[in-house]
């Protein structure tokens, strides 16, 4: 899973996906398209990135639960 996010550049509007490990570590990011810095510290962005996290955790623990689901038997509910 590659963990990215879409961020869109505030100048000409292309998405610009980026490895959200890199956006947090980073403080601009160059638009692929126009070269624009946009920039991550941006309340918007971390919103995008924290969501984009909080997603990708949930389907790692959905697909968790599927590997190990045997068909035939019983689950817990939550």
């Amino acid at each position: 899973m590659s963990n990215e996010v879409d961020i869109p550049c505030p100048e000409c509007g292309h998405e610009n996906s980026q490895r959200v490990a890199w956006v947090k570590a980073n403080d601009e990011l160059p638009c692929e398209q126009c070269g624009s810095a946009i920039a991550l510290e941006d309340e918007k962005h971390l919103l995008v990135i924290e969501q984009a996290t909080h997603n990708i955790t949930k389907l790692r623990r959905s697909l968790a639960r599927f590997r190990n689901y045997t068909p035939g038997t019983t689950r817990k509910r939550r």
